[in-house]
């Protein structure tokens, strides 16, 4: 069962969701590693219930990976309803608004949530079909052997997460393994390439594909119309339509998780970034920095480490 869904809402960033999660770990009922970017749990009631009034049409900074081990729970994303059950896997991307969610009370499962930034980062800035559709979720029932594959990788990522001396880099590549490994289970379950989609979606994802290989140099609309033969006022209003996000906050907020990226994972000075960005001037860039997120990019280097 899949769907894509996208609504209207108010988007939790990852630190405010590892930031509740952290100081309420002691209510946790299972194994729950939290960090800057990423949660790991381990025979763990659903987490991200723990957030307060577990919140409607309110969407999360985390694309969630995990398998139902016991219990229930049906999710509603739109006008879909997931019945999940023991054994299912269960991807909800980040940005998707979960409309409502029945959880039986002795539902335990594992996996984890990933921020952008670290999936980006873990891609090389190049994310899979999977992640690159704003609004995807969905559900499959894998066989024993796909399920036992799985456990091993949230269970290695979950004790490597937690030793000082791992780097970034073993960390990705685990996350690069889930998710490669359950993109492939996803397409055995569809077969995207029978499916109908009308001629404004496909629009609409190939723009978000020539975001995603082009934002960091270019900025502007006219680029992308151009390479999809369209005018940039017909294309703004595809990708309004089909995402409910505009065009252009696509390239922005494409552009910011990829400079939040460079800013915590790498010491290049900003005017290096900037540079690095085509922005016209370091003071162009930090303008549309802040502009865009609200505090300065050197406040965000400074609590990378936090």
């Amino acid at each position: 069962m899949q769907n894509k869904a996208s609504e209207d809402g108010t988007m939790m960033s990852f630190r405010e969701i590892s930031t509740y999660l952290r100081s309420h770990k002691d209510i946790v009922d299972g194994e729950l590693y939290v960090g800057s970017d990423h949660i790991v749990a381990l025979d763990s009631a659903p987490f991200f219930r723990l957030i307060p009034n577990n919140p409607r049409n309110v969407s999360f900074d985390a694309a969630r990976l995990v398998l139902i081990r016991k219990g229930s729970c049906d999710i509603t994303i739109g006008p879909m309803k997931f019945n999940c059950r023991p054994g299912d896997i269960v991807f909800i991307n980040s940005g998707v608004v979960v409309n409502d969610d029945e959880v039986d009370k002795n539902t335990k499962l594992e996996g984890f949530a990933v921020s952008k930034s670290l999936l980006t980062k873990s891609f090389g800035g190049r994310l899979p079909e999977l992640l690159l559709a704003p609004d995807m979720c969905f559900c499959v029932h894998p066989n024993s052997k796909e399920r036992h594959v799985l456990k091993q990788i949230f269970h290695t990522l979950y004790l490597l997460s937690q030793l000082s001396e791992a780097t970034n880099e073993a960390i990705c590549s685990l996350i690069v393994s889930a998710y490669c490994f359950v993109e492939a289970l996803h397409k055995q379950n569809f077969n995207l390439d029978g499916m109908y989609k009308s001629r404004n979606k496909l629009v609409a994802e190939q723009f978000i594909r020539l975001v995603n290989n082009h934002a960091k140099h270019q900025h502007e609309l006219e680029f992308y119309a151009s390479k999809l033969c369209l005018t940039p006022h017909y294309l703004g209003m595809i990708v309004k339509r089909e995402t409910n996000i505009t065009a252009k906050e696509w390239i922005d907020n494409t552009l910011i998780v990829q400079i939040q990226s460079e800013l915590k994972y790498t010491n290049n000075s900003l005017k290096v970034i900037a540079s690095d960005f085509d922005f016209i001037s370091l003071s162009a860039f930090c303008k549309f920095y802040k502009r865009k997120t609200g505090h300065t990019a050197r406040s965000y280097r400074m609590k990378r480490n936090e």
